[in-house]
């Protein structure tokens, strides 16, 4: 696996390709990190031996773990993979589908890919898992994670309108909107503030840098 040198001193393992990892012990509190970070750091090979672990294992907590660790690549194009196959129980399990959707939207990296797939295949999803109201809450706040631009607003507006039967009776919805209109607040107030304080870090640690 290709890792940066300081990790690779820290976990011989890493050093190794997945074919010679395969028959190591991993320590079970230690499996989230070592998962993680080979998925973060590495590329296709790691990826897909990863997931080949995954479709592999019949353990259930072994397998939420090792999805959630694939969905923290920054690939985008394995992120929709992984939203993707969350449709086809042939490769993710049913009960395992809004667990992929969520480790997907929950990094940076595929926020905005979650929120659009959620979108096409909004009627798809609700078919899989019904209309039970915890569960659409839960895809709702998933939906919303990270959106905060007057466009995204009106994006989840409409959205919302054209799926009101489902959406606008749960207090899911109406907190979904509350909390973009309060980040869309947030940035207008602060979002100036906050990105001029970065940049005079950057800009002193780079002087700090030249003077050495």
């Amino acid at each position: 696996m290709t890792l940066p040198n300081s990790l690779r001193k820290k976990s011989p393992v890493c050093t190794r390709s997945p074919a010679k990892v395969v028959n190591l012990t991993i320590s079970p509190h230690i499996r989230d990190i070592v998962y993680h970070t080979a998925i973060k750091f590495g590329g296709i090979e790691e990826w897909e031996f990863m997931w080949q672990r995954y479709q592999n294992c019949i353990d259930p907590t072994e397998k939420s773990r090792i999805l959630s660790a694939l969905a923290g690549t920054k690939e985008p194009w394995l992120l929709n993979r992984i939203l993707e196959y969350s449709l086809d129980e042939s490769k993710i399990r049913t009960q395992d589908m809004l667990h992929a959707i969520s480790g997907v939207g929950s990094h940076i990296y595929g926020r905005l890919l979650t929120w659009n797939f959620i979108r096409k295949n909004f009627d798809k999803i609700v078919k899989k898992v019904g209309k039970d109201a915890m569960e659409i809450s839960y895809l709702i706040s998933i939906a919303s994670r990270g959106l905060n631009t007057e466009f995204q607003l009106q994006e989840v507006e409409a959205f919302i309108a054209e799926h009101k039967e489902t959406l606008a009776p749960l207090r899911a919805t109406k907190k979904a909107l509350e909390y973009i209109r309060g980040c869309i607040n947030w940035m207008k107030n602060h979002g100036k503030e906050v990105e001029e304080w970065l940049q005079s870090q950057v800009d002193s640690l780079s002087s700090r840098l030249e003077d050495l």
